[in-house]
Order: structure tokens, then C-alpha cells, then sequence
């Protein structure tokens, strides 16, 4: 309690009013140390449709490694002045952001890329397979 009592110098990263891309690239300056954000070609064309849909005061988050503050998880320490590759952006309407798929980063961690249940069939005994 006492600790939400003390003044801070909090700031947020970025003001509502702003475009979703400055939203982005504030959080990968400001956040990451990034001096560039590049977004696909899906990437751009997502960007318009939910600016056109209204969508331009949503909140923004970014998925990426967590194994690294740049998009490269074998990059360590503390790096500056590179880019972050933005490939797919997604929204949440609902929940009142859209975040922005960076690398190869999967949005369900420790799920594999195939599901289990693709391993599985019938046999001519009509015998579940493919559990083990």
C-alpha cells in the first residue's frame, strides 16, 4: 500500500491520439532501443484496415522472444540501433489492443507448431492410433 502512495515518474511510452505505427515504433525506441520498425507487406495492409475500422486509440503490445530485448534471441546484453521486423498484426477488440507478431515467435508458448491430434486416426477396427 505505502509503495501506491509514492509519487513516480511513470510516463507512458505513447498518447492514445496516436497512429498505431508511432504507437509501435515508440514502444521499440523507447522500450527496446530500436531505431526502426519494419512492417510486412501484411503487416502494412492489417494497419489500414483497423486504422480505416477506427481502431487508431488502441493500445499496442509487440510478441516477441523473450530471450532477447531485440527480436533475435541470440543476441544478448543490452544491444541499440536495430531494426524490429514487424511480419502480422492482430486485434483484440475486446480486450482493447492489437499486437504485433515480431520474428518467429509462436503466440501460445510450449505449444509445438503441430498439434498432437494430427498424429492421430482410425484403424479398419475403427481403434483410436497414433496416442502414443
Amino acid at each position: 500500500v505505502d509503495a501506491c502512495e509514492k509519487t513516480t515518474n511513470f510516463r507512458p511510452l505513447y498518447q492514445k491520439h496516436q497512429p498505431l505505427q508511432e504507437k509501435l515504433m515508440s514502444v521499440c525506441e523507447a522500450g527496446y532501443g530500436a531505431t526502426n520498425v519494419e512492417m510486412s507487406e501484411l503487416a502494412t495492409q492489417q494497419l489500414a484496415h483497423f486504422e480505416k475500422l477506427g481502431f487508431n486509440e488502441l493500445a499496442v503490445c509487440i510478441a516477441k522472444t523473450p530471450l532477447s530485448i531485440t527480436t533475435d534471441s541470440s543476441v544478448k546484453g543490452a544491444p541499440v540501433g536495430f531494426t524490429v521486423p514487424i511480419r502480422e498484426l492482430r486485434l483484440c477488440a475486446g480486450a482493447g489492443f492489437v499486437y504485433a507478431l515480431s520474428g518467429s515467435v509462436m503466440t501460445m508458448p510450449g505449444l509445438p507448431d503441430k498439434p498432437a491430434f494430427m498424429n492421430l486416426d482410425l484403424d479398419e477396427d475403427g481403434n483410436i492410433i497414433g496416442l502414443s
